[in-house]
């Protein structure tokens, strides 16, 4: 030990306990015997992170999604009047995502009914938009039901299909039609006359930031003329803000 403490250059021991602190650090490694060769340990490897999960394509995840829709027995039979295929998804961008409440008629390619689908063709027309930019569905998946006291337990039970049907579209903006889809999509309750005219935030903001634009239904518009004003107003608001570029 003695011999080691003058190979360190050590020559006088202090009285207190211990080393200084300079002669710690000397101390910390011991010399390398003569003749021997230390090798040096090899770097330890960087840990390579597992792959990352491809997310399907919009249309996929859609169908996907459909085909679950279509065995949904939440509301009643499986398939019992469910849409068994995604809305149309063309090439383009999706900029704008309108949700309605539910179609009144079960035929294909209808949205919310024939002559509300007419009048959103114009709506849509009128913001500038080719039709394939423009992606529609409804907060309930199925028809109409019968019963319309129970409108809002089956729009509660398609909230998940609902919210991952946004997450595939991945839409710049959503425009919520009608009380029951604008409670749906923001996640509380209120009127249209109250919530139409300013911009909110999707209810899973945090997860997927889009701001939405409650108006009317065209429903809605069918019997109050006078509300097709306010409506324009509102799709004013989205042209200017999301759509305009």
């Amino acid at each position: 030990m003695l011999k080691f403490h003058r190979q360190l250059g050590i020559s006088v021991y202090p009285q207190q306990e211990g080393l200084p602190p300079a002669l710690r650090l000397r101390t910390a490694a011991p010399p390398k015997p003569a003749g021997v060769s230390r090798r040096r340990s090899p770097a330890p490897r960087p840990q390579q992170s597992p792959p990352a999960v491809q997310p399907l394509p919009a249309k996929d995840a859609l169908v996907a999604l459909y085909q679950q829709i279509d065995g949904c027995t939440s509301c009643g039979p499986a398939g019992a009047g469910c849409q068994a295929s995604a809305p149309l998804v063309g090439e383009k961008r999706i900029r704008l995502m309108i949700i309605g409440d539910y179609c009144t008629i079960q035929e294909q390619d209808r949205l919310f009914g024939r002559a509300e689908d007419q009048m959103l063709v114009k709506m849509i027309g009128a913001l500038g938009l080719d039709r394939d930019e423009v992606y529609v569905t409804n907060c309930i998946k199925c028809p109409q039901p019968l019963d319309r006291k129970q409108l809002s337990q089956c729009a509660g039970r398609c909230t998940t299909f609902l919210a991952r049907e946004i997450a595939a579209v991945k839409p710049r903006v959503i425009c919520a039609m009608g009380d029951l889809s604008a409670g749906v999509v923001l996640g509380r309750a209120g009127s249209v006359v109250r919530l139409r005219g300013v911009f909110h935030r999707y209810r899973y903001y945090e997860e997927y930031p889009v701001e939405v634009m409650v108006t009317y239904h065209p429903r809605f518009l069918l019997a109050h003329g006078e509300m097709k004003r306010a409506t324009w107003k509102d799709l004013q608001q989205l042209q200017q803000r999301f759509l305009g570029s």
